[in-house]
């Protein structure tokens, strides 16, 4: 996100999708932050709101009464879903010098795991209580590495929508949390690829009865070799697939049921 001061008492606002094309724009009102002018109404009241809580959080923002031009890049296609919005967040927060997390929870709402991963130097495990949130930075780089995948499934979510459905459904279980919490750690420990097939089965097999939802390898490749685990929100966005088939054979196979966009996992993550 760029930002370099404008004219007049408005906020010009230009976000760039991948191939360079504007594909949200909007004139905001330094006086209340309405949206003076827009292309999409509703992402515009979403910014509003994001820019209100940053006053209140930092009366010192914006109160110069000087136009702003904002300028945001993508440089990945709109329906991946890789936290885009957190790290609008998070980008907002370090402009206005106010808390990402309570920006995140007074206006959109959601886990903040992806306000984290904005700001975050390698891999982690994120936990949210009642009270605080917990982030440990970690070590995960299996000799398997080679054999891991991120499948775009191409079915976008609502991570903050949810959220607040999981909460609706469930109540707060700590043999749950904990048991979830252990499988993570094993799975950043593993050395060895069945192994960690397991995990990720473990992992999906409980999650699904919790969710009341059918896991993504049972709903649609139930005879692929190797494992697919849900990611972010379930059913949406990415999964993650392990398999030690030949490469060129995994491709083949989520293409021909209609799934062109695999990522091998060293293409994605910040650090091997």
């Amino acid at each position: 996100m760029n930002v370099k001061d404008g004219r007049g008492a408005e906020i010009n606002w230009k976000a760039y999708d991948s191939t360079g094309k504007i594909w949200f724009e909007a004139h905001f009102s330094l006086y209340d932050f309405s949206a003076l002018k827009t292309n999409d109404p509703e992402k515009a009241q979403k910014i509003s709101k994001l820019l209100k809580e940053c006053t209140r959080q930092n009366s010192e923002f914006l109160s110069a009464w000087k136009g702003q031009t904002v300028e945001t890049y993508l440089d990945f296609p709109l329906d991946w879903g890789l936290g885009s919005s957190s790290t609008l967040i998070y980008c907002l927060s370090q402009w206005a010098d106010a808390n990402p997390y309570y920006l995140l929870f007074n206006t959109l709402g959601g886990s903040g795991y992806d306000i984290a991963c904005a700001y975050a130097e390698g891999p982690l495990f994120y936990q949210m209580g009642e009270d605080n949130i917990r982030i440990d930075e970690v070590y995960f780089n299996p000799p398997f590495k080679e054999s891991l995948y991120f499948l775009h499934l191409g079915n976008k979510q609502d991570s903050q929508s949810a959220v607040t459905e999981y909460k609706n459904k469930t109540k707060t279980d700590t043999a749950l949390i904990d048991k979830i919490s252990t499988i993570s750690e094993e799975m950043v420990a593993c050395k060895n690829i069945d192994a960690f097939q397991a995990l990720m089965e473990e992992h999906e097999n409980i999650l699904g009865k919790v969710l009341d939802r059918i896991p993504i390898k049972k709903e649609l490749f139930q005879d692929f070799k190797g494992a697919i685990k849900s990611l972010g929100a379930w059913g949406g966005d990415f999964a993650l697939v392990c398999s030690d088939s030949e490469e060129s054979k995994i491709r083949s196979y989520f293409e021909s049921a209609g799934y062109k966009t695999l990522i091998p996992y060293a293409e994605l993550v910040l650090n091997d």
